[in-house]
């Protein structure tokens, strides 16, 4: 057999040299591995206030806020918060699909959208859910589910035979986390729009509660009691002590006047508290 000659010996040797070289290069540098990771998308959500209960075809205010918990920063014009369910942001039931940053986002920073939404003209249940995207790609933790129920004005909740009862919701503190079993000061605001004045033996704040599994009443709070008469065009900042939970998980909490145990008036957003 024919031995190869010396400059096809020579010519292996430095092709396998020079692939090792270069490998060698590429993936170790000074006897360490480098590895190089790429920028990626996430989102945490923070909290948001949305009403739960909305007439058809009118116009309510509504925030939510999200934090940039990955390494990409967001860009505006490209990043922008999407309803999640794709039919009702393609025919705008809410009168808004998207919203766009006011600002670029850096990791570690939180935003909170300003957003006045407008109910839909058929009466129903519905619900509201958000996620961030970078183009059409959805990523990171969407919002909590915000169950809305859209009634028409003929079954807007009245107090019985008296038109005169009416309420705007004007402040609350509700915490955004809360620790299991934990015992909160609650401060919420309603202003009398009615033209009777609200008496303390026939009128309260009264909250409703959900939370994992829709169990009700996992807050230890009774009815708040007005302790004075609050005259038409008055306001009233009713003061409590609330109890969260014994489990943590994600609840909602909301209140509403009441007159002899009819609610009236608006109530104030659903509110989601994370118990941990």
């Amino acid at each position: 057999m024919k031995k190869p000659s010396s400059f096809l010996a020579f010519l292996i040797t430095g092709i396998i040299s020079l692939s090792i070289f270069i490998n060698s290069n590429a993936f170790s540098q000074g006897g360490a591995t480098v590895t190089t990771t790429p920028p990626t998308d996430n989102a945490k959500y923070l909290s948001q206030s949305t009403p739960g209960v909305m007439e058809s075809g009118k116009s309510y205010d509504a925030t939510i806020s999200m934090k940039n918990s990955g390494s990409t920063t967001w860009q505006k014009g490209n990043y922008k918060l999407r309803l999640m369910n794709q039919t009702e942001a393609l025919s705008k039931i809410w009168g808004i699909s998207d919203l766009d940053l006011g600002s670029n986002i850096a990791p570690g920073e939180s935003v909170t959208f300003s957003l006045t939404l407008k109910s839909p003209e058929t009466p129903g249940d519905y619900n509201l859910q958000w996620q961030m995207a970078n183009g059409n790609a959805f990523f990171g933790e969407p919002t909590a589910n915000i169950p809305v129920k859209v009634v028409g004005p003929e079954t807007t909740p009245q107090p019985k035979n008296d038109v005169n009862y009416n309420s705007t919701y004007k402040y609350n503190n509700f915490p955004a986390e809360v620790s299991e079993g934990g015992v909160y000061d609650i401060v919420i605001t309603m202003r009398n729009t009615g033209a009777t004045g609200w008496n303390p033996s026939e009128d309260h704040l009264k909250l409703t509660t959900s939370g994992i599994n829709d169990t009700k009443n996992t807050w230890t709070i009774a009815d708040v009691n007005l302790p004075e008469t609050v005259v038409a065009g008055g306001e009233y900042s009713f003061a409590f002590k609330l109890t969260a939970p014994q489990e943590s998980g994600e609840y909602s909490v909301q209140a509403q006047m009441v007159h002899k145990d009819v609610p009236f008036g608006e109530p104030s957003p659903v509110v989601q508290i994370k118990v941990k």
